[in-house]
């Protein structure tokens, strides 16, 4: 849930994607954390309502990337479990970390992907339709087309699980087979973009960050 100037910044920047008041998603995702005790009252209040007159909220739906890229890199995101308890406090990075895992065992390889771009300056949105794993603007996409596909690769796998539970990273080859990437190259020339392989490496144990 987002105010107009919140908003405004988000569709700029282009994170999240708008969900109007009608999407059934959004509203089984109201449904699921109603009633919401907030932690700032003691009184109880009913979580918002998506309600097509009210100009002042504006919803927004974020990837894992998108949300773990605000909350650890530009640190302007709280994250809450409103299911867990009723103080709900804000979730830690580590916490995001190990949840989004379980939640998506590829996440590792596909927030390397999404933090790398954004750090190069190119807007990351999903690659979903094209079979990748990212596509990449170089502007808005409501001026151009994206024009690179990108495939995330993770390699070493069995150095990753000396720093997270092996069992809530995908298990996959790192390498991609032939035919598959051949398939990709053919999409990717057909849909008129460039196709980009990213290896993602884990450095061993004791070496970088935990």
């Amino acid at each position: 849930q987002q105010r107009p100037k919140t908003s405004f910044c988000l569709g700029r920047c282009c994170v999240g994607r708008f969900m109007p008041s009608w999407d059934s998603a959004l509203q089984e995702a109201v449904d699921r954390i109603d009633p919401w005790v907030p932690t700032t009252s003691t009184t109880e209040a009913s979580a918002p309502t998506p309600n097509e007159d009210d100009e002042d909220v504006h919803w927004y739906r974020l990837s894992l990337e998108e949300a773990f890229f605000l909350l650890h890199c530009l640190r302007c995101l709280e994250l809450r479990d409103l299911g867990s308890t009723q103080e709900c406090p804000a979730l830690s990075s580590r916490d995001c970390w190990s949840r989004f895992l379980r939640l998506q065992p590829t996440f590792l390889k596909t927030y390397v992907c999404y933090q790398h771009f954004r750090a190069e300056g190119y807007i990351v949105k999903s690659g979903i339709y094209y079979g990748c794993t990212h596509v990449l603007y170089k502007s808005h996409p409501t001026v151009n087309h994206s024009e690179y596909c990108v495939l995330a690769i993770l390699q070493d796998r069995d150095k990753v699980a000396d720093k997270v539970d092996a069992d809530d990273v995908a298990k996959e080859e790192d390498f991609v087979p032939y035919e598959d990437l051949q398939s990709l190259v053919r999409v990717s020339v057909n849909v008129k973009k460039k196709l980009v392989l990213l290896y993602v490496f884990c450095p061993p144990a004791g070496e970088g960050p935990d």
